[in-house]
């Protein structure tokens, strides 16, 4: 029963790895471990679970100042390497982001914490795709916060300053530097 399963978790992770365009590594590795043994598998998972994704560090960061404002080129490593498409998504954001920051203040100071989880949310899917790493960790930082009921407003309200700073820095490095220009 037990090998079964891991055989069905792993027809299951072939999927997902056919998805991301990874069958062809996966599936020489997996050819390899056959017969199924759990030493075996516990590899296969750590190599293709929990290592594949060594292109996201920026992801693990806690402290968003080690994370740059802009980074054109990692977003256009999303767009299939178009950078006309990855400033696009940018100078999208970018024009969103006012709006964002004044939404954030008014449901900050309303103590409407529900709303304002919902909106850095909204805000933190954004950043995934639009080159803009620091604003993306503040957002998964105070996302965290707010999910932890015991937090005070004390301890949220630092990373709240945080967040509107990188909302100011982000658009003010695109006005600075992206503004208008195509690279």
């Amino acid at each position: 029963l037990l090998m079964d399963y891991l055989h069905t978790f792993l027809e299951d992770c072939a999927w997902h790895l056919l998805i991301g365009g990874l069958w062809y590594k996966f599936n020489s590795w997996f050819a390899l471990y056959k017969p199924l043994k759990k030493d075996k598998i516990a590899s296969l998972i750590e190599t293709f679970l929990l290592q594949s994704n060594e292109e996201n560090i920026v992801e693990e960061q806690d402290n968003p100042e080690t994370a740059p404002v802009i980074d054109l080129e990692q977003a256009a490593s999303l767009m299939a390497s178009d950078i006309d498409v990855a400033h696009s998504m940018l100078e999208l954001i970018v024009a969103d982001l006012p709006q964002n920051k004044k939404e954030f203040e008014e449901a900050y100071n309303d103590q409407e914490w529900k709303l304002l989880q919902k909106r850095v949310h909204k805000l933190h899917g954004a950043t995934s795709y639009c080159g803009t790493p620091r604003l993306k960790v503040c957002c998964r930082n105070f996302e965290r916060a707010l999910d932890n009921r015991n937090a005070s407003v004390k301890e949220i309200s630092p990373l709240f300053e945080v967040l509107q700073d990188t909302i100011d820095e982000v658009i003010n490095k695109f006005k600075v530097n992206y503004s208008g220009k195509r690279k």
